[in-house]
């Protein structure tokens, strides 16, 4: 489908708001690793950063739900778009070589950040540091 922004060279609109859901997303899970690792570090101040750390954990795991949309709606218009192409690389990153890394950062990127609704994972420093950690990790797969 040929769009009026490719006549001029402009990318389509939807791909700029993905990439600043991406942004939003890794500075959330950054601000996270930094204040939850500080919780865990600096002890005369562990209640009120383990409280900051939870506060941004909100954020943080309303971000990750928000960029698991995009995703999810790439992958259903690949999976019933008609479009042979499409269908094949889905199939690919499914059952193809490199299957561990589609499954890796999606659980690291998207599931694991989803138990920070939690309210006792959300008031554990650690249980944040180690969320925010794979959520880096996931974003490096």
């Amino acid at each position: 489908m040929v769009t009026a922004f490719d006549n001029i060279g402009l990318p389509h609109p939807m791909t700029s708001i993905w990439f600043w859901l991406g942004f939003i997303y890794t500075l959330f899970s950054s601000a996270a690793l930094v204040s939850a690792g500080a919780a865990l570090v600096i002890r005369r101040r562990r209640r009120v950063l383990t409280y900051a750390a939870g506060l941004i954990a909100w954020g943080f795991a309303a971000m990750a739900l928000a960029a698991a949309v995009p995703m999810v709606t790439e992958q259903a218009i690949a999976l019933f778009g008609g479009n042979k192409y499409e269908q094949a690389a889905f199939f690919n990153r499914l059952h193809g070589p490199y299957w561990w890394h589609y499954f890796g950062s999606g659980i690291a990127l998207y599931a694991v950040p989803q138990l920070l609704w939690i309210r006792r994972v959300r008031r554990s420093a650690l249980a944040i540091f180690v969320v925010a950690l794979l959520a880096q990790v996931g974003q490096l797969l």
